[in-house]
């Protein structure tokens, strides 16, 4: 039994604390090195494709490389086709450079201004403080800093920061997604590695909503700004939702209002990389299951930390597996479990039980052949089967098949032969 609650508490560590679906996306690089994580994150968008030259997470960046990471990452629309040929908006970045689509793009959209006399620098490492300004100019171009206000930051900040950096080091600071190392040093005149360049990328967008699908628990819910602080695979990260988001939680439509502190949430983006929508699954503990003896009637869990509980569920109390009603003897070693008290009693009042293992959006429904096809996360293309002991909901309501639309964000779970489990769905209305 020790080796077992060992191992689950391992598995604990990567699929709640660190995320079952980035887990799942990452092959196993939630245990591995922040860098490793960071850059398999960015890698896996595709970004990291055709940068002029192999790069190892440690090697520093060139000005060329960064933009054109970023502008991979945010696939700005407007871009020439490639192959076309396009005018360069600098002297030294000639038309058969590699790089030129993007930069051209970056400067365009006003994220690079160039270093001067015509010149962008394209082969030389960007520093920290380059780095920065350029995804605040990408992340929040409406956004202007009053001189004054930025330099009164810097009264205690380290002198190595650039006056015209000041405005946006204060930026990214204040949202999160700049951090220095343990002893407070920014380090900002230093090359940005591949690493850094791909954690800067990734915190930075997922700051303003644009990070692609994440899962994570909530730590902290700002209604006032609309942004929910998350602890996802890949740190904390602060997301604004927008006003058009559509809010389940529990399967039910809801609002960032209701959104509390445990909550394990799954966002969704659209079009456009904006926030589209937010799934939530509260519970007042959540763990993996040790065992579930129907007899005695307790069930024995480990937490998001790793601590072993063992906890007793009354006759009364109600069991949900895979969304069907049902009890003990149908919770099994390694199912997740969410838990929720009775207020008044204290005792266990729901199980929700579930063995999510795949999540997506749907790319083609056939009613007919009793098919859905789609895009998982993580990349690829799969086919599931509709079996007659298959449970569907869609938006939180129990439904058929011909609930699903195309475009829908699914989660759920399917067995080796592709058949569905359980499944939900959760449909976008509008653009």
């Amino acid at each position: 039994m020790r080796s077992l609650r060992v191992s689950i508490a391992v598995a604990v560590a990567a699929v709640l604390a660190g995320g079952a679906l980035l887990a799942a996306q990452w092959s196993g690089t939630c245990s591995a090195a922040w860098s490793d994580v960071y850059v398999e994150a960015v890698r896996a968008r595709g970004c990291l494709d055709r940068i002029g030259g192999p790069l190892s997470p440690g090697g520093a960046v060139t000005r060329a490389q960064f933009v054109h990471i970023l502008a991979a990452f945010l696939r700005p629309e407007g871009s020439e086709p490639e192959g076309r040929e396009q005018a360069s908006p600098f002297t030294d970045l000639g038309r058969d450079s590699w790089a030129l689509p993007s930069i051209r793009r970056a400067y365009e959209l006003g994220w690079v201004k160039g270093c001067g006399n015509g010149l962008f620098r394209p082969d030389v490492a960007i520093t920290r403080a380059e780095a920065v300004v350029v995804l605040d100019r990408a992340f929040s171009p409406a956004r202007e800093d009053a001189p004054g206000e930025a330099a009164s930051v810097w009264e205690q900040a380290p002198a190595s920061c650039p006056p015209w950096a000041a405005g946006s080091v204060r930026a990214a600071l204040s949202l999160g997604w700049l951090t220095g190392d343990p002893d407070g040093d920014l380090r900002l005149t230093d090359p940005v590695t591949l690493a850094e360049a791909c954690a800067l990328i990734w915190r930075a967008a997922g700051t303003w909503g644009l990070a692609g699908d994440l899962h994570g628990v909530v730590s902290l819910v700002d209604p006032a700004e609309r942004a929910i602080f998350l602890d996802t695979a890949i740190g904390d990260m602060r997301v604004v939702i927008p006003a058009g988001a559509a809010v389940f939680r529990n399967g039910a439509p809801s609002v960032v209002d209701d959104l509390k502190p445990l909550d394990e949430v799954f966002v969704v983006n659209g079009r456009g990389g904006r926030r589209t929508v937010v799934a939530a699954w509260y519970a007042d503990d959540v763990g993996i299951v040790e065992t579930a003896d129907a007899g005695s009637g307790v069930l024995k869990y480990v937490d998001r930390n790793g601590v072993a509980k063992a906890v007793p569920v009354p006759a009364s109390a109600t069991v949900y597996v895979q969304g069907n009603l049902s009890d003990l003897n149908s919770v099994h070693v390694g199912d997740r479990v969410y838990v929720v008290y009775s207020s008044a009693s204290g005792c266990v009042r729901m199980l929700g039980v579930f063995r999510m293992n795949v999540s997506g959006k749907v790319i083609e429904v056939y009613p007919e052949k009793s098919v859905i096809v789609g895009r998982v996360t993580g990349g690829g293309t799969l086919s599931f089967k509709v079996a007659e002991e298959s449970v569907l909901y869609a938006s939180g309501v129990l439904a058929g098949l011909e609930g699903v639309k195309r475009g829908d964000f699914f989660q759920g779970a399917v067995d080796a032969d592709g058949n569905i489990l359980f499944m939900q769905f959760f449909s976008i209305a509008g653009p």
